[in-house]
């Protein structure tokens, strides 16, 4: 799971569809952070986030 900042990382809100282990964004025109979530196979919860 992919999320994106638009306040410098302050917080972050999930990318609807963007689940896979790379994310093309498209073309970015302000500041912008992104955060990749992982979890084990198996798992159905994301007990937390890691930049």
């Amino acid at each position: 799971m992919w999320l994106i900042s638009y306040d410098g990382g302050s917080s972050y809100t999930a990318i609807a569809g963007a689940n896979g282990a790379t994310y093309d964004p498209p073309v970015i025109t302000q500041t912008t952070w992104y955060r990749r979530c992982a979890r084990r196979a198996g798992c159905s919860g994301w007990p937390g986030e890691s930049n």
